[in-house]
This record gives C-alpha cells, sequence and structure tokens, in this order.
C-alpha cells in the first residue's frame, strides 16, 4: 500500500488549496443557483484553510488525515442533499471535489519526511 503514496504533504496541501479555489469559482462560472453557489464557497473556503493548515505545519499529521477523510464524506454529502434539493450541477460540482479529495487522499504521504 505504501507504494502508491506517491505525493507528499506539501504537495497535497498545494493541489487542495488549488482544488478549494477551483470550488469556490466554478459554480459560479456554470450558472448554479445562489444556495448552491454558497454551499460551494463555504466549502472551498474550509478546503482552503485546511490547506494552509498544512503549509505552516500547525495541526498534528494524524489530525491532517482524519480532517482530510472528512471532507470527502462531507463533500459527498453535500452533493447528495443538493441532488436531493434540485441542484444538478452543483451536485457534479461536489462530486468532483470529493472525487479529487479522494484522489489526493489516496496518494498523499502523510509523514513529515519529505
Amino acid at each position: 500500500m505504501t507504494t502508491f503514496r506517491l505525493i507528499s504533504l506539501p504537495t497535497h496541501a498545494a493541489i487542495e488549496l488549488l482544488a478549494g479555489f477551483a470550488l469556490m469559482a466554478l459554480p459560479l462560472l456554470l450558472g448554479v443557483s445562489v444556495p448552491g453557489s454558497a454551499a460551494a464557497f463555504i466549502a472551498g473556503a474550509i478546503l482552503v484553510g485546511v490547506a494552509f493548515g498544512k503549509a505552516v505545519e500547525s495541526v498534528p499529521v494524524r489530525r491532517q488525515h482524519d480532517t482530510d477523510w472528512g471532507i470527502v464524506f462531507g463533500l459527498l454529502g453535500a452533493a447528495l442533499v443538493l441532488g436531493i434539493g434540485g441542484e444538478p450541477i452543483a451536485m457534479l460540482v461536489f462530486t468532483g471535489a470529493a472525487v479529487v479529495q479522494l484522489s489526493l487522499n489516496l496518494v498523499t504521504r502523510y509523514s513529515l519526511a519529505y
């Protein structure tokens, strides 16, 4: 399993930062309604904050791992709620963000060694 851990935690944080900014901007570009855009902006801001926490190493590695998995399940839950609420584009945006975060989680080497 460790052979698949290809990227370091700072690289993970950089990609997560880009994903957070994309999550904030993409619904506006795709014409998602106000509730879907607001939810995406809040979720994107959380992703950016988590990425900055990794960049300055202010949080223990185990807590970063747990937070990353919480983000995946939170994004999937938000996608489900938005889908039930009749926001198919927002649902796809949140599902895509969850897939990106899941992919990052699966290829990240959660250790302080770079």
